[in-house]
């Protein structure tokens, strides 16, 4: 029986892990800080769905802060900042000029047939290279469920040989 709370601990680990690998933007900010306000401002202006934590009031937020950047190799200790992922953004400037990327409404811009038929082109080989390719967070949740799923075999193995 304890074998197999053990294999139910690594596959509830491998699943986590998975849901983790589409993590959300987390905006790490200090109460007070000029940059982190005119940040927050462009977020709200842009509606952005990102989360926010303030490190300099609240400790579990530093220490969140703190265990990520080291995580990442992040040597500096300064807001604000955002991690998405495994990309690491510090400053003001750096932090709007990627959310303005990552902001999907963008002004419209006119193209030609030929542009449209180019564009069409690289979006018709990319999504083939994307089929055939996994990303980094997903080759990491697939080989981590399956170590989960070899300990939960071996352990059942084991507990058959036991009864025996």
């Amino acid at each position: 029986m304890r074998y197999i709370k053990f294999a139910i601990i690594g596959l509830l680990i491998s699943l986590f892990s998975i849901s983790t690998a589409n993590a959300e933007i987390m905006l790490f900010l200090g109460e007070g800080c000029r940059h982190c306000e005119e940040v927050v401002e462009f977020i709200e202006q842009n509606e952005l769905d990102i989360k926010s934590y303030e490190v300099y009031n609240n400790k579990e937020n530093k220490d969140l802060y703190d265990r990520l950047t080291k995580e990442l190799g992040y040597t500096g200790d300064r807001v604000p900042l955002i991690i998405d992922g495994e990309m690491l953004v510090d400053g003001k400037s750096d932090i709007i000029a990627y959310l303005d990327d990552e902001n999907p409404e963008k002004e419209d811009i006119e193209l030609t047939e030929e542009d449209s038929n180019s564009l069409n082109e690289i979006i018709n080989n990319s999504s083939e290279e994307e089929d055939n390719s996994l990303s980094t967070e997903k080759k990491i949740g697939i080989i981590v469920i399956l170590i989960g799923l070899s300990m939960y075999l071996k352990i059942l193995h084991t507990v058959k040989k036991l009864k025996r």
